[in-house]
């Protein structure tokens, strides 16, 4: 199911999260590797790949590549753009902001965020 909530809370009150006070767009994701692309109207284009540790399963990891990045390098004979990453953390109460300043070919490429170790 795939719905559009554009007053704040709708989101949540559906049972899904929200971020910033904006309209949310609500997707659930099946058990099988998938992919969600956006593209802003620029025309930059990301991706988000849910993907699940066993055939199948219910997804754990998402890997989220933005496919407009500053520069690109060959990998496994294929263009793959890199792009500035900034992490946002939290520990003891205080916020922890990382920036990748690192140069090419060093650069982030994909960002894989883990949602979950796979169960025993």
């Amino acid at each position: 199911m795939t719905k559009l909530y554009t007053k704040p809370g709708n989101a949540v009150a559906a049972g899904y999260a929200e971020f910033n006070v904006c309209p949310h767009l609500a997707v659930d994701i099946p058990n099988e590797v998938f992919t969600i692309t956006a593209k802003t109207s620029e025309g930059r284009r990301i991706t988000f790949s849910f993907l699940p540790y066993k055939n199948g399963g219910a997804p754990r990891c998402v890997d989220i590549q933005y496919h407009d990045g500053g520069t690109s390098h060959f990998k496994n004979g294929a263009d793959i753009p890199d792009f500035d990453a900034i992490l946002i953390g939290a520990t003891k109460g205080k916020d922890i902001i990382q920036h990748d300043t690192r140069k090419e070919p060093f650069r982030t490429s994909i960002v894989c965020v883990l949602m979950d170790k796979e169960a025993a």
